[in-house]
């Protein structure tokens, strides 16, 4: 079973991609309060420390900080039991009524599903209102198919961007070749020690962005 060290990995690769590109997960998030008739709604990723709001929908957008305490988030409970949390009124939960996400935002009726990735749960795929309500079993199923969508979203942008960086990777390897072999050529054909380290100098401020590169001899 996966530990804390791979789930805080996970997550961080998740928050990084999702961040990093352009997607459809704040189109998911407006269809989920829009087909479920709910006043917002918000996909979160819970980090060790910290939740945090990937994208919302809805008139809280607007009143969300991007981060929130873990101690002070909903979702949490999602992450941790791994199923789904449908809570009509959070203000007469024992357990969250106190949190901040109630008392200063206002939430009372709470439905969310983990999203998960890399066998771990990464945070909730949430919907909620201003006012209690009392959630069906076909919006709980409905919701969970929207953030098994989500998970799935989630997944492609991670592996996008490990593609990426492992082209990236690819590319500096070749270039570093290619500036070895340049350098190999030149010695090769018996250019003289100034040319030579000249072109080491050259070819080294090239792979490395430096502005300019010397070799120095004592």
């Amino acid at each position: 079973m996966p530990g804390e060290s791979h789930r805080s990995g996970a997550v961080a690769r998740a928050a990084a991609a999702a961040a990093a590109r352009d997607h459809g997960l704040h189109d998911l998030v407006r269809s989920a309060a829009d087909v479920l008739a709910a006043d917002f709604g918000f996909l979160t990723l819970v980090h060790d420390d910290v939740e945090e709001f990937v994208c919302v929908a809805g008139p809280l957008s607007s009143a969300l900080p991007p981060t929130l305490p873990v101690g002070e988030s909903v979702c949490r409970l999602v992450v941790e039991s791994g199923q789904p949390l449908l809570v009509p009124d959070l203000s007469l939960h024992p357990e969250l009524r106190d949190l901040a996400e109630v008392r200063v935002l206002g939430l009372r009726s709470y439905a969310g599903a983990p999203v998960s990735g890399e066998d771990v749960v990464l945070g909730s795929f949430c919907v909620g209102s201003g006012s209690p309500r009392t959630w069906t079993g076909r919006e709980a199923d409905l919701l969970t198919g929207l953030a098994r969508a989500v998970s799935s979203e989630l997944r492609l942008l991670v592996a996008l961007q490990e593609l990426e960086r492992v082209q990236a990777l690819e590319r500096e390897h070749a270039e570093e070749q290619a500036a070895l072999h340049r350098v190999a050529t030149a010695v090769a054909r018996g250019g003289s020690s100034s040319d030579v380290l000249h072109l080491v100098a050259t070819e080294l401020a090239g792979l490395l962005g430096a502005r300019g590169a010397a070799v120095v001899r004592f």
